[in-house]
């Protein structure tokens, strides 16, 4: 007996649009309706407004089609978005910034008798535009220890890193800007912030390493070139510190109290954080050691075309190669001094910004690839010491760089 098919269901109807806008609470992975008055309450100061704008550019995938949308009714239902939301510029304008750069401290904005902080806040005429060049570097203290768990071997394995929060931010300016040939202005170039430049007529100099025959009694000593912090903002932590993280970050217990006898320049993670994405969103190319790791760890995606690393710049190719470190940089090639003790994050920004001024002075005099090859001649000979490469280890790192000048490649 033949049985008929049944008739197929019919097609569900799609619920009706809402009437007004929805509203969603996000709040970590939990997502959950939201009443528009609810979402348009701010309960004083305790909510901030922030809208962020998404635009489809081009392609196909992803989009209407493919949705149950007519393809011939998608270019009207999917507008193009207008070219000012595909580029977004600055943040704030010129006037918001320099305010926010030059506002006191959260923790004593109205002491009298507070002495000027340590660096000058960017003003009205130093708007950052597109090619400007800071230093930066960024420290950061440990606010949960890591976890760790037992094996069958009776061995201990970290199961999950120590939670880091962000604690100091230095900015400095980098070279100032100056006339370029049509009558514009040019930010950075030749070897500007103090480093020796090739000169007019003069012969192009060779590497800048130290010579083996520097007096061993005598560590590097060269001051860093005078580039002036603009930024040097101590970030208030939202819950108590684990671990200062000294060693590495120079920090201590009291640097990020709120009390009016400390002497740092405390703010918010939320003015820090607009300081930094005005100054990515106006274009400016920050110079660092390692600045992957702090971009990632402050939360703030910048443009490769506007970060300079110079732990890329004087590493020797290949995926293998030794990273250096800025101390060594510093030592071999500025024959500076940093980190002899605690790390200082202005300290470090302005050796970035000299190490880059270092590098486009050697790649324009020819020499960089030497440079590079002696450097880690030099550091394997050394066994990788600022001190020894500097010109400052006693005997036996003076003959282990004079074994080095003998394998020069």
């Amino acid at each position: 007996m033949a049985v008929a098919d049944p008739p197929p269901p019919p097609a569900a109807t799609p619920p009706p649009p809402p009437a007004g806008p929805s509203w969603l609470l996000i709040n970590d992975f939990a997502v959950t309706p939201a009443d528009p008055g609810e979402a348009a309450r701010l309960y004083g100061s305790r909510k901030a407004p922030c809208v962020l704008c998404f635009a489809r550019v081009g392609g196909s995938g992803g989009g209407s089609a493919g949705r149950g949308v007519d393809a011939a009714a998608a270019p009207a239902l999917q507008p193009t978005p207008p070219p000012a939301l595909l580029r977004p510029g600055p943040l704030l304008t010129p006037a918001q910034f320099a305010a926010l750069c030059a506002a006191p401290p959260i923790h004593a904005p109205a002491v009298p008798a507070r002495p000027a902080p340590p660096f000058t806040p960017l003003a009205l005429e130093e708007a950052p535009r597109p090619g400007d060049l800071f230093g930066l570097d960024a420290e950061f203290v440990a606010l949960a220890p890591p976890a760790f768990a037992p094996t069958a071997a009776g061995t201990l394995v970290e199961t999950r890193p120590a939670r880091l929060g962000l604690a100091r931010v230095s900015v400095v300016r980098g070279p100032p800007r100056r006339k370029g040939k049509g009558g514009g202005e040019e930010r950075g170039g030749g070897t500007g912030g103090g480093t020796s430049g090739s000169g007019s007529g003069a012969s192009p100099s060779p590497p800048a390493l130290l010579p083996p025959s520097a007096p061993p009694s005598a560590p590097p000593s060269a001051p860093l070139p005078p580039y002036t912090p603009a930024i040097d903002d101590y970030v208030r932590p939202a819950e108590p510190v684990h671990d200062y993280l000294t060693r590495w970050s120079g920090l201590r217990a009291g640097d990020l109290d709120a009390s009016p006898s400390n002497p740092r320049h405390l703010t918010s993670l939320k003015a820090t954080f607009t300081k930094l994405a005005h100054l990515a969103a106006s274009g400016a190319v920050f110079v660092g050691h390692g600045l992957a790791q702090d971009f990632r760890m402050i939360g703030l995606a910048v443009p490769p075309s506007q970060v300079i690393d110079t732990v890329d710049l004087f590493r020797a190719p290949g995926p293998r190669a030794r990273k250096l470190s800025l101390r060594f940089l510093s030592a071999a090639l500025l024959g500076a001094s940093i980190q002899g003790g605690e790390h200082d994050s202005v300290e470090d920004a302005v050796a970035a910004l000299a190490l880059f001024s270092k590098w486009r002075e050697l790649k324009r005099e020819g020499t960089l690839e030497r440079t590079i090859k002696e450097l880690y001649v030099r550091g394997a000979a050394t066994g990788w010491d600022p001190v020894a490469v500097g010109g400052g280890g006693g005997g036996a790192a003076a003959a282990a760089l004079e074994l080095a000048e003998g394998l020069r490649l």
